[in-house]
């Protein structure tokens, strides 16, 4: 494996100038990402099976620097899978928001919990399939802090639901009325209605224009 960083040794700091003497004291050599330095950086991500993105952080805003966009670019246009850290680099985490060159990737490791940003657009189209990995946060500690948003998944809506009879019927679960639907616009409606069923409803009845009405009877 190659190991890439924009910053040397000296510059780093923490656990990060920890880790790289680490790697250094084992012989790995961590080589800083210069100009110069990108043909060679080009010839290696064309032959790499797996390219690790973690360029940038969760604390990242706005727009990658220049030499950053260049290597985003480099890395988009390797063969390779790719597998971004957290989030892809060049994706606002908070927003989702990308406002230059971002990473591709085809799978995220998201850490602890999801992101904000890999779940809205643009960010969550350059994420990939994303998996949350669990690194030791402690449950009561992640429940002490404010959801910013909640996920709603199948899982956690089939919970919600009560559970389905075997004997059960259509107005056991209840009937909802619906007032949607104009001549020549009945798709809005339809698709409402079934939302509705889908929900969990029983019955849903649609009122519609009559005009709107006999067109509804004729796709359901």
């Amino acid at each position: 494996s190659d190991l890439f960083s924009t910053a040397s040794l000296d510059e780093l700091q923490g656990d990060a100038a920890l880790n790289c003497r680490i790697l250094h004291n084992n012989g790995i050599t961590v080589n800083k990402i210069t100009e110069s330095c990108l043909p060679q950086l080009k010839n290696l991500l064309q032959t790499a099976q797996l390219v690790i993105d973690s360029l940038l952080g969760t604390g990242f805003r706005g727009k990658p620097r220049s030499l950053l966009g260049e290597v985003i670019a480099l890395i988009n246009d390797a063969p390779g899978e790719v597998l971004a850290v957290d989030i892809p680099s060049g994706v606002d985490a908070t927003t989702g928001e990308v406002r230059g060159e971002a990473v591709k990737a085809d799978i995220t490791v998201t850490f602890a919990s999801p992101k904000v940003g890999l779940l809205f657009y643009p960010g969550a189209a350059y994420c990939g399939k994303v998996f949350v990995a669990d690194i030791g946060i402690p449950t009561n500690v992640m429940q002490l802090q404010e959801d910013v948003a909640r996920v709603i998944t199948a899982g956690s809506v089939i919970n919600d639901l009560p559970p389905r009879f075997p004997d059960a019927h259509k107005g056991t679960y209840g009937r909802a009325l619906l007032f949607a639907g104009s001549p020549g616009m009945t798709g809005a409606a339809l698709l409402a209605a079934r939302s509705v069923l889908r929900a969990g409803a029983g019955l849903v009845y649609v009122a519609a224009p009559g005009a709107a009405a006999s067109s509804l009877e004729s796709k359901t």
